[in-house]
């Protein structure tokens, strides 16, 4: 029989999954039916956000599979079906994490470039950008799946622990780049700021008395 603690994991997770459900769905909703907020910027969220929603998605039928598994003392059981299922999480959590780039290089763009924003960031360069993400992710992902071929189904886990090292391989990349990334914006708005900061006036309290013309 599982644990309190199994439960509460599960349960925890189950509640997660809900809220990314409603709140990355009520965000979709709106900015579909607002063209105010139809903006580069907003259109690359939404891509994020759809890629959060499939997640939930996945997790809405795993999280139940797993309690269920664990209660009957068969977790094992269908081991294809769930590293299946994890290659497709991994492959919206790296679609997720790669929108990251795509919107650093937008808001630098954005920035350092602002007169030319337009040029630099059009509309085909958005839509191909935002193209190579859900590509980059999805075949991430997919290097999952290779384990099930000729996968032994005695096993529990067939995708061996050693391998879940490529998630911090890929954060590596990613991180490094935000930072430098927000980095050079922060310090080119410090640089702005402080040249259309008003300079001080300083009055002569040495100078002679005013002359008064009569």
């Amino acid at each position: 029989m599982p644990s309190t603690q199994f439960f509460a994991q599960v349960s925890i997770l189950f509640g997660l999954t809900v809220i990314n459900l409603c709140g990355n769905g009520f965000t979709l909703i709106t900015i579909r039916m607002t063209p105010r907020l139809w903006t580069k910027t907003n259109f690359i969220m939404a891509s994020m956000l759809l890629s959060h929603f499939i997640t939930g998605v996945s997790m809405l039928w795993y999280n139940p599979y797993i309690l269920l598994s664990h209660i009957f003392n068969n977790p094992c059981r269908l081991s294809k079906i769930v590293t299946a299922m994890s290659s497709l999480i991994k492959m919206t959590s790296y679609v997720s994490n790669h929108h990251c780039i795509l919107i650093a290089v937008e808001r630098y763009i954005a920035i350092v470039y602002p007169l030319q924003y337009e040029n630099r960031f059009s509309d085909r360069i958005m839509k191909w950008g935002i193209f190579v993400i859900w590509s980059t992710g999805i075949l991430e992902g997919m290097t999952f799946m290779l384990w099930l071929i000729d996968a032994d189904p005695r096993k529990c886990t067939l995708i061996p622990a050693k391998y879940q090292v490529l998630d911090f391989i890929l954060y590596i990349p990613i991180c490094t780049f935000l930072l430098f990334t927000y980095g050079r914006i922060l310090a080119i708005s410090w640089r702005q700021r402080r040249r259309i900061q008003p300079q001080p006036t300083y009055t002569n309290a040495a100078s002679g008395p005013s002359l008064k013309i009569h």
